[in-house]
């Protein structure tokens, strides 16, 4: 939405800010987190400076308040909660997964919903694979499941959270695509099947429940690794329930039991799946093949068209640049220590001395072939052994 917004700025001609009386930032930690923080500051840098700003954000990070310094002056602030705290109306639960029976965790994920929470439920996970993978079993299991993540298409997306909405499906699959931004109303129950590594997801996540004064409850599968995040979110509670959920081993290892004979479907319907991706994208290409056979030379020459149109707006008239001053050439030396430069002028100097020997060798040998060659003079042997004078041999 920012890179929309900064290309209609810089691109379109009847679009500006001039005119803009109030600028509203929503989601500014994220947008920072994304690398918009210099469209951001153009952005702002063309609304004129009697607008009003409202900035909102989930977390007060040292860059969303440079950013507030930069946008805002003397700015009211209103807190809706106390920074880096969960709300105080949400009941946080923890599962302690030991680290041998780390082979447990989708079984008690499954004795959780099957047992206790059983409507208006988001699950988070850590990659798409994991919440795909899950979805695939929640439907084998009898649980009305949709999946909310970054292989979908926004189509997809879309109707995952509609068919939530309307209480089609108990339970929401996501990854932290779904962490922020939504405003689901009415979710009951958020259950993190891992610990996110940093604890702003945390506060994310178990954010989407207990909203707008309503009870909420959150459930945190933990290992070992998690303890320090653990203390931060006890830390967090800020007076409101903290307790730990136990779940009942028997019932734990007959859902162990009933994913480990499951794997092999899952495992088919998978491969179905990549199969199915296969075919469509060779129908794709396909298609496209076709397309290129029966409209090759309409596309071709659209293709043409609008390849001399780029290069004329790149390569076209050039821009009168006589008021611009001309650039300062960058010395051979900039930027070297004093040290380095001393060194490299010996051994340059050093170069040219050897140069200018070679060269005058070069020259005393070219100088030396071009001479004639020199006669020798012999005396050539005389009669019984004496040779006479003035004979000359070449």
């Amino acid at each position: 939405m920012v890179a929309g917004k900064l290309f209609h700025v810089r691109n379109s001609t009847g679009f500006r800010l001039d005119a803009c009386g109030i600028l509203v930032m929503d989601e500014a930690d994220r947008m920072l987190e994304d690398g918009f923080a210099d469209e951001l500051g153009e952005i702002i840098k063309s609304c004129p400076k009697g607008r009003q700003t409202m900035l909102f954000s989930a977390t007060m990070t040292d860059n969303v308040d440079q950013l507030v310094r930069m946008s805002l002056n003397n700015p009211v602030r209103l807190f809706v909660d106390p920074s880096n705290q969960a709300a105080s109306r949400l009941i946080q639960e923890f599962v302690r997964i030991r680290q041998t029976r780390e082979s447990d965790r989708a079984a008690v994920l499954l004795a959780l919903c099957r047992k206790t929470f059983k409507e208006k439920v988001v699950v988070f996970f850590r990659s798409n694979a994991a919440a795909h993978q899950m979805k695939i079993l929640f439907g084998l299991m009898g649980l009305s499941a949709a999946e909310l993540q970054g292989n979908l298409t926004q189509e997809q997306r879309l109707e995952a959270l509609e068919r939530f909405r309307d209480n089609e499906v108990n339970y929401l699959l996501a990854t932290n695509l779904a962490a922020r931004g939504l405003n689901i109303k009415g979710i009951e129950t958020v259950i993190n099947y891992n610990m996110p590594t940093q604890f702003a997801h945390y506060l994310h996540r178990v954010g989407r429940t207990a909203r707008a004064g309503h009870d909420g409850r959150s459930v945190t599968l933990v290992d070992e690794s998690d303890r320090k995040m653990l203390k931060m979110a006890i830390k967090s509670s800020a007076g409101a329930q903290v307790k730990n959920r136990v779940v009942n081993h028997e019932v734990v290892q007959r859902y162990k039991q009933k994913v480990e004979s499951l794997g092999r479907q899952i495992k088919e319907f998978l491969a179905e799946e990549k199969q199915g991706r296969a075919i469509r994208n060779a129908e794709m290409q396909l298609k496209k093949s076709e397309n290129m056979l029966h409209h090759g030379a309409e596309i071709y020459k659209q293709r043409q068209t609008t390849g001399n149109e780029d290069h004329k707006s790149k390569f076209g008239a050039k821009e009168d640049k006589t008021d611009e001053k001309p650039e300062e050439k960058r010395g051979k030396y900039d930027g070297m220590s004093r040290q380095k430069r001393r060194r490299m002028q010996v051994m340059e100097e050093d170069d040219a001395e050897k140069d200018g020997r070679s060269q005058k060798m070069a020259a005393r040998a070219v100088k030396k072939s071009s001479q004639p060659a020199r006669l020798t003079q012999m005396r050539a042997p005389k009669a019984g052994g004496k040779g006479k004078k003035g004979g000359t041999t070449v």
